[in-house]
């Protein structure tokens, strides 16, 4: 299991990539500061330490990430918690209650999307966790010193995807600067659901970012592979070279986004990219998320749904993706894509 700092060093690496990475420009510019301590979002944290938010954060809505129960979390948090340091509530909150009023008015989008609520309370040594419910107006009884309230998503250590969080970090973005710097009443709209429109990259666009980083690990410093960014930019150069159209990072129209769209004359393709190490956990990883893409209402319905691996297609797996087709007519394809070295 990687450690905390191990994945803030990915998070750091790769979110030049995202608008989440301008977060301390944001702030720079929002507060009227000279520069931030830091122009990478998060520090690195004292060993041991089970959670992070970004640099400038603790009187802020924070972007929290962290363990939780024997999983990682990651998402948006205001802490009313005192410390030695930190004794005046007041500022944030008055943000809690900005906060509530976009949980409750966003509540059926952010839900709809995977992200929950729950908070904690009492003194550190014996604090009350609540059960994860959809987010909701704060209630009253929340606001007090003690109070930790968070909303994001969960997942175990092995699953964490650098790529995912970002997105989620992005997508979440609009909630920090209305709380921090919005001096109105209305709760920002997160996304407008718009239906699938197919925008291919720029011809220039870059293929490749950051491969590799530097994370630390329980038993040192080893090279962290983003497998899944690495495989994305072979991905797109292969499909190009056929011919296609490609968009990486594609918005699904209604606040998700796919690995990669492929456009071939009037064809269209949706590709999700799978680092499991085996064909038949890829392939159960992605038909969710890509079933998501194509037929939730209102259906895009591409012409091919793609699951993307480097491991070679098996034949259990392939007798699987038959069978699907065969007894239920679901058509799933699977492509082998090696990344890079």
């Amino acid at each position: 299991m990687m450690n905390l700092n191990g994945i803030l060093a990915e998070l750091n690496e790769c979110a030049s990539n995202y608008r989440f990475g301008c977060l301390q420009d944001i702030r720079v510019k929002g507060r009227g500061l000279k520069r931030p301590r830091s122009w990478r979002p998060f520090p690195k944290t004292s060993q041991g330490k089970a959670y992070a938010y970004h640099v400038g954060g603790r009187e802020e809505l924070q972007f929290n990430i962290g363990e939780d129960n024997g999983l990682l979390r990651w998402g948006i948090a205001i802490s009313l918690e005192t410390s030695r340091s930190f004794h005046d509530m007041t500022k944030l909150r008055t943000k809690l209650g900005k906060f509530s009023s976009v949980l409750e008015s966003q509540s059926n989008q952010l839900y709809g999307l995977g992200f929950e609520m729950w908070h904690s309370t009492g003194r550190r040594e014996k604090r009350t966790r609540s059960p994860n419910r959809p987010p909701q107006r704060v209630t009253d009884d929340l606001y007090r010193s003690g109070t930790f309230i968070f909303v994001g998503k969960r997942a175990s250590f092995e699953e964490f995807n650098p790529v995912r969080v970002l997105r989620d970090f992005d997508f979440l973005l609009p909630i920090y600067e209305y709380i921090e710097f919005s001096p109105g009443d209305a709760a920002p709209a997160l996304y407008e659901p718009c239906g699938f429109v197919f925008k291919p990259d720029p011809p220039d666009a870059a293929d490749d970012r950051s491969a590799t980083t530097t994370a630390t690990r329980a038993g040192g410093v080893s090279p962290v592979s983003l497998r899944h960014t690495r495989l994305q930019s072979a991905l797109k150069r292969q499909l190009r070279a056929e011919g296609a159209q490609v968009g990486t990072e594609h918005p699904d129209g209604r606040g998700c986004h796919i690995d990669l769209v492929a456009k071939r004359d009037s064809e269209t393709e949706f590709y999700e990219i799978k680092t499991d190490t085996t064909p038949r956990l890829a392939i159960r990883h992605a038909i969710g998320q890509l079933l998501e893409y194509a037929y939730w209402p209102v259906p895009v319905r591409p012409n091919r749904l793609f699951v993307v691996s480097e491991q070679p297609l098996d034949a259990e797996a392939a007798d699987y993706l038959r069978t699907l087709e065969a007894e239920i007519g679901l058509s799933i394809c699977y492509r082998q894509v090696i990344a890079d070295r």
